[in-house]
């Protein structure tokens, strides 16, 4: 990375020769054809002062904007791409369940400091497969894989949200919500 960086510096120093070598003689002919005093010396001296503007703008735009740039995007070169979530994405929107497990499983085995695929995998299991099994198996390979103790932390909550929707509420809430019914309906199946 600090290879093509030096590259480029090299590239655009050079350009800026070039470009101030071509710009210097159309200032330096313009000035006094712009200030001789006549119109027909105005207008080409003016044209010629443009022209060496225009020239030398691109490097010198450049020598001062790239600081700021730096700032306000430091990491602009990432080492390493962004996680191709779209994929599994559109297959969770699909209904294609087992498939953005497998799309998740393998994102998680390609990035393994990401925590977004084990939140996800869990999600899928609990709510579109309502397979809570699934979904420990998820949270344990996760807290395996994880280097970072907050991600761990922040799964190990996110773990803890999903496995709450799924476990039986105690016998206490159960008391006073339940109501009497003559005629029991069926109950109807998890998918």
């Amino acid at each position: 990375m600090r290879i093509r960086d030096e590259k480029d510096e090299r590239s655009r120093a050079r350009h800026f020769w070039i470009r101030a070598a071509w710009a210097a003689p159309c200032l330096l002919a313009g000035i006094p054809l712009m200030t001789s005093g006549n119109l027909f010396g105005f207008l080409p001296g003016l044209a010629l002062i443009v022209t060496g503007a225009i020239l030398i703008a691109d490097p010198i735009a450049h020598a001062v904007s790239a600081p700021l740039d730096h700032f306000f995007y430091p990491n602009r070169e990432l080492e390493k791409p962004l996680p191709p979530y779209a994929s599994a994405e559109a297959k969770v929107k699909k209904g294609e369940y087992e498939e953005a497990m497998v799309a998740y499983q393998r994102i998680a085995a390609e990035y393994p400091e990401e925590i977004e695929p084990f939140i996800a995998m869990m999600h899928i299991a609990v709510f579109n497969l309502h397979d809570p099994a699934r979904a420990a198996q998820a949270y344990e390979e996760g807290v395996r894989t994880l280097k970072a103790e907050e991600h761990r932390l922040a799964l190990t909550r996110v773990y803890e949200a999903f496995r709450s929707t799924t476990d039986p509420k105690p016998d206490w809430q159960q008391t006073h919500a339940v109501k009497f019914d003559p005629k029991p309906r069926p109950r109807r199946q998890p998918r």
